[in-house]
């Protein structure tokens, strides 16, 4: 049961790390995203019979997309675990700060349940 709840933990330790890591590739696409649809121009074309040029506005394209935003969670229940998948909510108004103290919670909840493990042998 000792080795199934190591393992348990050490899922959701990598699950919040993954987290982070989504998290922070969303800010830097943000930030890119930016930068790439101001490169991308509007397209000129000449009209029909007066050779006048008009411009056209295309909407730009993004440089990333969401289509999966879950992580891996083991959940303890009842006399059991749980294998399941948290959502991220990438939208949520956090900055960069919080997410390392959640991953230093996480790393600091994982030490102490090893420490735990190690007293218990």
């Amino acid at each position: 049961m000792q080795k199934l709840e190591s393992h348990a933990e050490r899922i959701n330790l990598l699950a919040d790390k993954l987290e982070f890591e989504i998290l922070q590739f969303k800010e830097i696409a943000l930030e890119i995203n930016q930068s790439y649809q101001a490169i991308q121009q509007p397209l000129e074309l000449k009209t029909p019979g007066n050779g006048e040029l008009r411009r056209f506005r295309c909407r730009p394209l993004n440089i990333w997309e969401i289509h999966y935003s879950k992580v891996p969670t083991v959940i303890r229940h009842n006399t059991g675990f749980v294998l399941t998948a948290k959502t991220i909510d990438l939208f949520k108004a956090q900055g960069e700060l919080e997410f390392q103290k959640q991953l230093k919670a996480a790393q600091s909840r994982r030490e102490a349940f090893e420490s735990w493990l190690v007293q218990k042998k």
